[in-house]
């Protein structure tokens, strides 16, 4: 026989007896999030929340994993929804939250390109863009992996001022702080140019950015 596993109980739970915990490291912006509230709109709330007793008020449920989900079903007018509900202690928890939040493999570029082109089929843009956690530019550049030439590649937008931390994850599929490495050496090349009509630190650029964002980059 093998070891024992944990077993968690599956239910429904008021949304009203569940607390966010103090330690969720996973941030979402607003176009994240509205695609969060989207996916349940669309498809019901298909994934449970992972909870566990709340350590100070009784009869409360502290959310795991699943906290952004939760705040999207209220926004939703959603009493109830499905739990999966553990024991573990705070060291396990908070263990347990960072492996729910970076476990999660990385897609084959080539077959979501393909995935993506095969949805693209039945669903319009807008629909897909709405619903799928890309931008229109990532959703365009992912779905046409197959026949990309490098004097296809656009640039991302960039926000205004210093990048927020999942604008860079999401775009750059890769953690900040990489990307700030990867920026400062565009920067250095820059700095050693002159500028052209097509400087070779942009076109560094474009290809890093398009190549890191297809999945290929990922850093571990």
């Amino acid at each position: 026989m093998g070891s024992a596993v944990a077993r968690p109980e599956f239910f429904w739970a008021k949304t009203s007896e569940i607390e966010p915990n103090h330690w969720n490291p996973n941030e979402m912006d607003a176009d994240q999030y509205q695609k969060a509230v989207i996916s349940i709109r669309t498809f019901g709330f298909v994934v449970p929340i992972v909870v566990r007793p709340h350590p100070v008020h009784p009869d409360s449920y502290q959310i795991i994993d699943g906290e952004n989900r939760w705040q999207a079903a209220k926004d939703e007018g959603l009493d109830e929804v499905p739990v999966s509900f553990t024991t573990f202690n705070d060291s396990d928890s908070q263990q347990l939250t960072i492996i729910l939040n970076e476990v999660h493999g990385q897609p084959n570029p080539v077959k979501l390109g393909a995935l993506l082109r095969q949805l693209s089929a039945v669903e319009t843009k807008e629909t897909l863009l709405a619903r799928l956690p890309f931008s229109r530019e990532a959703l365009d550049r992912l779905s046409g992996l197959a026949t990309m030439e490098f004097d296809q590649l656009t640039p991302f937008p960039r926000p205004q001022g210093p990048r927020p931390a999942a604008w860079v994850e999401r775009t750059y599929r890769m953690p900040k702080d990489a990307a700030d490495v990867l920026d400062q050496a565009i920067a250095a090349w820059r700095k050693g140019e002159q500028d052209g009509d097509t400087p070779d630190w942009k076109i560094l650029e474009y290809i890093c950015a398009d190549w890191l964002s297809s999945g290929h980059g990922r850093l571990s």
